[in-house]
């Protein structure tokens, strides 16, 4: 039973950043075409070349975890995505 609250969390907690990041990107280029002359104000890390490809590889990682963990989630294999979710994203 707790690997299926775990997994759930895991879904709900998918479900409602990919929301709210796909809400600010509309924003982001709607704000894009009404002003192209608008500043940058991301703030960069600052971080080594190396450890910008090392972030990117972690974050291709937790992408693919996601999708097996959905895809079980889909076939009703809670127990199994409970795992990968605890191994693959803590």
């Amino acid at each position: 039973m707790n690997n299926i609250f775990i997994a759930a969390l895991v879904l709900i907690g998918m479900v409602g950043l990919n929301a709210a990041f796909a809400a600010d990107e509309i924003m982001q280029h709607d704000s894009h075409h009404h002003d192209m002359n608008m500043m940058d104000t991301r703030t960069s890390l600052g971080l080594s070349a190396e450890m910008k490809q090392h972030q990117l590889s972690n974050m291709r990682e937790h992408v693919e975890a996601i999708k097996s963990i959905v895809g079980l989630m889909a076939e009703n294999k809670f127990d199994e995505a409970s795992k990968i979710a605890h191994a693959k994203l803590g």
